[in-house]
């Protein structure tokens, strides 16, 4: 996140750092969770059918 200062000229760049905690739940989302990137879906009814059913396909 950079911010402009007076003059016109950008600030030192901050970016923002995780705790050890939040990396690691992070982590045991992804290996143990749902994730479904190509999926077609506009409504949050189907959304959440198609979750339930990855799922249910893959004994979580």
């Amino acid at each position: 996140e950079e911010d402009v200062e007076s003059g016109g000229r950008w600030s030192k760049p901050h970016v923002a750092t995780l705790s050890l905690h939040s990396l690691l739940e992070l982590r045991n989302f992804i290996s143990k969770g749902s994730i479904i990137l190509d999926m077609h879906a506009d409504q949050l009814p189907v959304i959440a059918d198609m979750i339930l059913d990855d799922l249910i396909a893959n004994d979580l």
